[in-house]
């Protein structure tokens, strides 16, 4: 779980000028990692945010591409939400994008 949280920030922070290449690997990991969550909102956000202050710390950040961050979030906002309201995914281990998703 941990992995799959800091590969989604890799690819939000250090990724970020690659977005069409990954968005939907990014949509696949967090329905994935939703489940795995139980759907826990708290649990969640504490996790990601374990993450991101590691990837600030590791890593050399833009301060633009936190802007790009928010904007890219916003954008995929309704997709996350609709993830949180209804999908369901069924399985275990790392996401291979062949799990069965149930609404």
């Amino acid at each position: 779980m941990w992995v799959t949280i800091l590969v989604l920030y890799y690819y939000r922070l250090i990724g970020v000028d690659h977005q069409t290449e990954w968005v939907e690997s990014y949509l696949k990991s967090y329905r994935w990692l939703w489940g795995q969550f139980k759907g826990k909102e708290k649990i969640e956000q504490e996790a990601f945010k374990i993450i991101e202050s590691f990837v600030k710390e590791r890593y050399t950040v833009k301060e633009d591409v936190f802007e790009l961050d928010k904007q890219f979030i916003k954008n995929i906002h309704d997709k996350l939400d609709s993830i949180r309201k209804g999908a369901v995914t069924v399985s275990k281990g790392a996401p291979t994008g062949k799990e069965i998703i149930l609404f």
